[in-house]
């Protein structure tokens, strides 16, 4: 039994290629709390290095580092990382052929060249807003905010 998202990653991952390791509400810390941070899913380089800056190495020491530090640090995501190295991450297990809650809805697109002005910006914005809108209708779902992201021929933002 994986009781939860964040155990089931490190089981698959925790004796590859060859083992399946079940990680239970009984035999969690003794298996997960000598392994490094970075095993843990959501701990990134840049939070590993402000973890490991913080003396915090392995899964053990963040689950029994001090709450209030990690939030100060990382915000909420100190609290989500506290709540996944303790085990209380809630989130069930989803089958791989489940359907996700959707919950955000984007367009993109790259032009075949670079487009200036408000001659080109315009057009180009409308075909975007009109391809969310018509999918934010089909799901039955409303905007709660609107992000624009502009990309120079660089890929720079």
């Amino acid at each position: 039994m994986l009781f939860n998202k964040i155990f089931a990653k490190l089981g698959s991952d925790y004796k590859k290629p060859n083992a399946t390791t079940v990680i239970t509400p009984e035999n969690y810390k003794q298996l997960l709390s000598p392994l490094d941070v970075a095993d843990m899913m959501y701990v990134g380089k840049t939070t590993r290095e402000n973890l490991y800056g913080m003396g915090i190495r392995t899964i053990g020491q963040l689950a029994c580092a001090d709450l209030n530090l990690l939030e100060d640090k990382f915000g909420k995501h100190g609290r989500e990382l506290h709540i996944y190295a303790n085990g209380l991450e809630d989130s069930p297990v989803a089958p791989f052929d489940s359907e996700r809650e959707i919950k955000s809805i984007g367009s993109g697109n790259t032009f075949r060249r670079n487009i200036k002005g408000l001659g080109d910006i315009k057009p180009a914005l409308m075909v975007l807003s009109d391809q969310v809108g018509t999918r934010l209708r089909k799901h039955g779902m409303y905007a709660n905010g609107v992000q624009i992201t502009i990309r120079t021929p660089a890929f720079v933002n």
